[in-house]
């Protein structure tokens, strides 16, 4: 099953699964503020565990694990610019507790 998503000319329907998701690459819940970094050409969220002890304790560090790549790679990938950007905005706007952690360096 599939969700549709249009806007303006833009119509694509993907897994209801195929979105990104958060990943906590070390909780620090008195942090002031998170830190995101969008992995880069087919990596996994993992890629940034070497920053973790670069941060200072005020800074959480985060990432995404993006449908097609790390861990996800047998999902397809997001591949239209207006459903990705939205559906990555969503989750990093979301500042409930929703996101998974990444332990061992796998998320």
């Amino acid at each position: 099953m599939g969700v549709g998503f249009t806007e303006g000319s833009t119509s694509v329907t993907v897994a209801a699964s195929a979105v990104p998701q958060r990943v906590v690459l070390d909780a620090r819940p008195q942090a002031a503020l998170r830190l995101y970094g969008v992995p880069p050409a087919g990596a996994g969220p993992d890629c940034y565990l070497r920053w973790v002890p670069l941060l200072p304790s005020w800074i959480e560090p985060c990432s995404v694990a993006l449908p097609g790549r790390g861990a996800r790679s047998d999902e397809p990938s997001l591949t239209d610019p207006a459903y990705f950007s939205a559906r990555l905005a969503a989750v990093l706007d979301d500042w409930a507790e929703g996101g998974s952690s990444a332990e061992g360096g796998s998320a």
